[in-house]
């Protein structure tokens, strides 16, 4: 789908903000148990895990696997270890779906939560822009007559020029 921007106001508001897409925006946190999710030890799991959302940059990849314990008591049954990552996807559509698929069994990610890296974990202006215009998400009819369910919401596919955003 081509979004066709024909109110000058919005659509210098889009390549406003398009343009100042952050380094940050495209890149999305995971934290998981470690111990629960053993496999999940490398860039490259961590990537083929986000596959089916779209194209990872694998060698720009962070990962931290920790171990805490608990303050009360210092045995090694109360330890625990946390897996956290930072991975930067090549579009912002493909970070979006991963981050609307957080959880979810069905998409192998049960015990995973993915939020965004940037803005303190809260989504990127561009995606809140396409939100706000409907271009992003249910139509505004059928979101009066339905209740949010869990399943994803509507993506886009955006071309701008040369760029393409794909949601």
């Amino acid at each position: 789908m081509r979004i066709r921007l024909k109110n000058p106001v919005i659509r210098s508001e889009y390549l406003l903000i398009y343009r100042h897409v952050g380094p940050l925006d495209t890149t999305v946190r995971l934290k998981y148990s470690a111990i629960a999710l053993p496999h999940l030890t490398t860039p490259e799991s961590l990537a083929t895990l986000l596959k089916p959302f779209g194209r990872t940059d694998t060698d720009s990849i962070v990962l931290s696997i920790k171990t805490k314990t608990s303050k009360k008591k210092k045995s090694s049954s109360d330890e625990v270890k946390l897996g956290t990552a930072l991975v930067p996807f090549k579009r912002i559509g493909d970070a979006f779906a991963a981050v609307c698929a957080s959880g979810v069994r069905e998409r192998g990610l049960e015990g995973i939560q993915i939020s965004w890296a940037g803005n303190g974990g809260g989504e990127p202006e561009l995606i809140g822009w396409l939100k706000r215009y409907g271009k992003l998400g249910a139509s505004s009819e059928v979101a009066k007559e339905q209740k949010p369910s869990g399943s994803s919401p509507h993506l886009v596919s955006l071309s701008v020029g040369c760029f393409d955003l794909s949601f």
